[in-house]
């Protein structure tokens, strides 16, 4: 069976139909021919491309790709993509709900589009070092130099794929749990840091030794060399409980003009001058006359301490609310030179509401999954003179915001692009209790 695309959709992928279902093609545009089969993986209907033949000309203007292995990877959508149609197609949802609500939301592009994110999780699979295949989470696609990641981490990368050669049998084999290095993740900052994810029980092997004595030799001086552990079958990276090898373990980094301790484990914006843009549009609504500052899902206190600086003065108590322990111990050293009185706790967000108080200013940066029930409650019981919503994901912050507009007027909104190349963005909200 072959079908043309008929668009692109806001994830940046061409899209058609067949038999009701909409089917969706990485790096494809409006007119090329998709030749697939239809099967099932799991129980569920899957689709699998067997050819594309390529619209001649193209429907779509394109540029040419920067990365030499776009197309194979999985972490970038958009670079065959003139930049601004890039904005254009991932913002369109966001656009559009917001507008259902009353209120157009201005949108802000990034300040550059290549070598700006700060943290990339690097797979380790034999001797391959890499990000794994777009939607082939088994295949893992060789990574010599990261078009999107700052230079800084390219170079860090560098050593470490040299280092990684010299020492066949150390980088992880999933199918049999062989190995032993799993994640090698670079995160840059200010000062940077290297995290070794290593499977448990093999940290005193003789070649892992002698492969960080090495690292530790020829590492920049400025970046830090963290281990920590998982027990095979897990395989995710940067696991709380590590330690450091060399230097912190951590990392210093800059968002909204402060200067940050960043436990290695911890979230921190992958893009801080373009989510400075946001910060500098959310300034411009001012800090209201609330007392105390309540900073939910706050990670290391981050957007509470920008926020403090940026109205010196103003709040007499900050809480914040956090699931990680690491991160809330980094909120706490962060926010020592705060003259008021602060309190964070390590809390589980979707179990737990709050006693919110009329007169607080509430920040809200919630994972993907957006506002919990509880929190969206406690929201409406005990509504809030002025709430921050930042997200990463509009599709939950407009379900959250359909259920807070029986409250609260939309003051204003922006969307801003903290992650070129891919079909993510950042928006942020700003909400009055009527």
């Amino acid at each position: 069976m072959a079908l043309p695309i008929d668009k692109i959709n806001a994830r940046m992928e061409g899209e058609f139909k067949f038999h009701g279902r909409t089917y969706s093609v990485p790096f494809t545009t409006p007119g090329d021919l998709v030749q697939f089969k239809l099967g099932r993986r799991a129980g569920r209907l899957h689709m699998e491309v067997l050819h594309i033949e390529r619209a001649n000309p193209p429907n779509e203007p394109l540029v040419t790709p920067f990365c030499p292995v776009f197309g194979d990877c999985g972490g970038c959508k958009g670079q065959h993509l003139p930049y601004a149609r890039q904005i254009e197609l991932k913002s369109a949802p966001a656009f559009l709900g917001m507008q259902e609500l009353g209120i157009t939301p201005e949108i802000i592009q990034a300040p550059a589009f290549q070598n700006y994110r700060d943290r990339m999780d690097f797979s380790v699979e034999g001797l391959t070092l890499g990000l794994r295949g777009l939607r082939e989470y088994g295949r893992f696609v060789d990574i010599e130099t990261c078009a999107i990641q700052q230079e800084p981490a390219n170079a860090i990368l560098k050593i470490v794929r040299a280092t990684l050669a010299g020492f066949p049998g150390l980088g992880f084999e999933r199918a049999t749990g062989a190995g032993i290095l799993k994640y090698a993740t670079i995160r840059t900052g200010l000062t940077h840091c290297l995290v070794l994810t290593v499977d448990e029980g093999k940290t005193s092997d003789e070649r892992y030794l002698a492969f960080t004595k090495i690292l530790e030799a020829t590492l920049p001086v400025d970046c830090s060399l963290v281990e920590s552990t998982t027990k095979y079958p897990s395989d995710i990276s940067c696991p709380p409980g590590g330690r450091a090898i060399r230097g912190i373990p951590g990392l210093k980094a800059r968002l909204g003009g402060i200067e940050f301790d960043v436990a290695y484990d911890a979230f921190f914006q992958p893009y801080p001058e373009a989510f400075d843009r946001l910060l500098d549009w959310a300034r411009g609504f001012g800090a209201g006359q609330g007392n105390a500052l309540v900073d939910l899902y706050c990670g290391t206190g981050v957007l509470s301490s920008i926020w403090t600086s940026f109205f010196p003065g103003q709040f007499k108590h900050v809480r914040g609310y956090e699931f990680t322990e690491s991160a809330v111990t980094s909120a706490r050293k962060n926010f020592l030179r705060f003259n008021g009185s602060t309190e964070f706790y390590a809390a589980d967000l979707t179990q737990i509401q709050i006693d919110f108080k009329p007169d607080d200013f509430v920040i809200a940066d919630p994972p993907r999954a957006g506002l919990s029930a509880g929190i969206r409650k406690s929201l409406l019981v005990n509504p809030v003179k002025n709430l921050l919503y930042v997200s990463c994901n509009t599709e939950t912050q407009i379900r959250d915001l359909n259920e807070l507009n029986t409250a609260y007027d939309i003051a204003g909104a922006c969307v801003v692009d903290c992650y070129p190349q891919t079909p993510h963005l950042e928006a942020a909200v700003f909400l009055r209790a009527r």
